[in-house]
């Protein structure tokens, strides 16, 4: 299926010529803290990384346009604009449901691991084959499939300049971060770093600073799922349990890379359905929330506590800051 590769057109004397890249993911028609500025603040000038995004499109994202030559999902790029310069951009249609189905069925290990499968066994049907398995409304395998095309796009760009990253970083676009990214020097270099929290019986699996080496095992997950050396690293029983959090745990010590953890410094904010966002999550609370959500839950609390003259906690939690 169609696909847009763009490369920097930016000389590279001025840009893809760090030591340190980063990759964002996924679906770009989500909610981006200032189009992306956020995190070229606190994130990207703070490493002084050069920025690659393997992003997917749903075909209804963009208007349709008179001009048949133009790419269905070239008008979400200007939701990257605060990211500018990017090195890289890999933008392609997300994949189906039956594409995914396709993948999985040709898995060496996934008819195994499906006899037997029991979703209710699980923490909320997520799953390493969601949504083939498990849960139909996440998306693992998408995101494991994206985290495959963003190394290539990184190993792309080594090639073309002769020489490789000496760090790799990965992150969320959704991310809105409360204070700049630790520096690296104060990170071993030998060690795979993650945010504390979120950690889920395994690795935090939304951001990570790592060594060349170890991107390999972390991006590559989406090739372990599918190889025939999936059930030599962890069991069919594991598989038919585990969360993507234990999944890349596994993938790392199986490469023997130990992980190391530093406080969190972003957080994903939640929105409201009503605003027809799209965030991490729908049920805001008004505390790290879109200004919008906070703004629409703020009022509703100022006019319950007019309208019985004392707060609630449930609204003396919402009231953002």
């Amino acid at each position: 299926f169609g696909g847009l590769v763009f490369m920097s057109e930016v000389g590279m004397s001025e840009v893809g010529m760090g030591e340190v890249a980063l990759a964002f993911t996924g679906w770009l028609n989500v909610h981006i803290p200032s189009d992306g500025r956020d995190a070229q603040r606190n994130l990207i000038r703070p490493l002084r990384a050069d920025t690659f995004v393997a992003g997917t499109y749903l075909t209804q994202d963009c208007p349709a346009s008179s001009d048949s030559s133009a790419h269905a999902g070239k008008c979400l790029i200007e939701r990257l604009k605060g990211l500018q310069p990017l090195t890289a951009l890999d933008l392609k249609p997300m994949l189906t449901r039956a594409q995914l189905r396709q993948h999985a069925e040709a898995a060496p290990a996934f008819g195994e691991i499906a006899r037997g499968f029991r979703v209710q066994e699980t923490f909320d049907g997520v799953v390493l084959f969601a949504p083939v398995l498990g849960n139909p409304n996440v998306s693992v395998m998408r995101e494991l499939h994206d985290c495959s095309r963003a190394l290539a796009l990184i190993a792309r760009h080594e090639k073309a300049r002769e020489w490789q990253y000496s760090r790799v970083v990965f992150s969320r676009l959704e991310f809105r971060w409360v204070a700049p990214h630790p520096p690296l020097s104060v990170l071993d270099p030998a060690l795979v770093w993650t945010p504390s929290g979120q950690n889920i019986k395994g690795v935090n699996d939304r951001h990570a600073v790592m060594p060349r080496a170890a991107a390999e095992a972390y991006f590559g997950r989406w090739e372990l799922l599918l190889s025939d050396r999936l059930l030599k690293v962890t069991s069919r029983e594991a598989m038919q349990h585990v969360g993507p959090e234990e999944f890349l745990l596994t993938a790392l010590e199986a490469k023997g890379f130990r992980v190391g953890r530093f406080p969190a410094l972003a957080v994903l904010e939640c929105c409201d359905a009503r605003l027809k966002e799209r965030c991490f999550s729908t049920q805001c609370h008004g505390i790290w929330s879109t200004p919008e959500c906070a703004a629409m839950h703020n009022q509703e609390c100022i006019q319950e506590y007019r309208a019985i003259g004392r707060g609630t906690s449930g609204c003396e939690a919402r009231m953002h800051p």
